[in-house]
């Protein structure tokens, strides 16, 4: 597609949020290859080329793009046509260097909260709308809202080869009930979860001496429109205290169930206290929670 490259993420027939978060972690993920790897080793071959890649994306829902083949046989492509197609790609232009940038229906879709999202600056002042501004068939100005995906906040919630190396080791179940046997592993900001669903959060440490009482505090961080129309406490957070278990291996561990009743991104904050004093800092494990937006 002219110097960028089109990538589709279709949805499974059961939840496109799904895709949505695909192409999100996607683009993410290329972000920090470059820094990390692309760069580095461009580097070392002595070139001082300071390059970087631009990433655009929006949710574009079935109705309402346009598939179709394009050309003569034997140079014809298939694609896709749509508003939702043609914004992605004014995304990716306006995008910084090494940066994501996402669009409305997809920001809407996923109720992604800032900030995670925060609006481009442009000489100091935010760029709130996709330019040049469309129009609709009233002649008035759409408004198509862009975010940039802050990487900082977004990135270090993905899984990496470096998460076996901290402190707290958390792992995820999907269940439908505390108390079932649940066999369904979910990573931090890997797919979205479906209400009245819940989620066993397990956490697994070492501590450099043998002491009880070890404490492993779960806190609740909601966000969205939903969680936001609970005042008391506010956004429904909270945070529930669990003794851990120390194992013969020396190994702490401790577990807790928490529903999924907020459409949004929400965050599951895990410490580690003894005598009221935080001895292992919070780490975070990020939640999406959703129905499918066609239902």
């Amino acid at each position: 597609m002219g110097d960028a490259v089109l990538a589709f993420f279709r949805g499974d027939g059961n939840n496109p949020r799904d895709s949505a978060i695909d192409a999100i972690n996607c683009g993410t993920y290329l972000v920090q290859f470059m820094k990390d790897i692309v760069q580095p080793e461009i580097n070392n071959y002595g070139l001082a080329e300071d390059i970087g890649i631009r990433v655009g994306i929006d949710y574009g829902p079935g109705g309402k793009v346009l598939w179709g083949m394009y050309g003569y046989p034997g140079v014809s492509e298939v694609t896709a046509t749509s508003f939702h197609v043609d914004v992605a790609a004014k995304l990716q232009q306006k995008a910084p260097k090494n940066r994501v940038m996402l669009g409305q229906s997809l920001c809407d879709m996923l109720d992604l909260p800032k900030p995670v999202i925060e609006y481009k600056l442009v000489n100091g002042d935010p760029e709130r709308y996709v330019t040049p501004n469309y129009k609709g068939r009233d002649d008035a100005q759409i408004n198509y809202r862009q975010y940039v995906l802050n990487h900082k906040k977004y990135f270090p919630l993905l899984p990496t080869p470096a998460s076996k190396d901290k402190p707290i080791q958390i792992s995820a179940t999907i269940k439908s009930k505390s108390q079932v046997q649940g066999d369904a592993p979910f990573h931090s900001c890997a797919r979205s979860v479906r209400k009245p669903y819940g989620i066993t959060f397990k956490a697994q440490f070492y501590l450099a001496e043998n002491l009880q009482n070890v404490m492993v505090n779960f806190r609740v961080e909601n966000t969205g429109k939903e969680a936001s129309e609970i005042k008391d406490p506010p956004n429904a957070n909270h945070q529930t205290p669990i003794k851990a278990v120390r194992r013969d291996s020396g190994e702490y561990f401790a577990s807790h169930w928490e529903d999924v009743c907020y459409t949004g991104l929400h965050f599951m904050h895990v410490s580690v206290w003894h005598e009221d004093r935080m001895i292992v800092s919070e780490q975070v494990f990020g939640v999406f929670v959703g129905e499918n937006p066609d239902e």
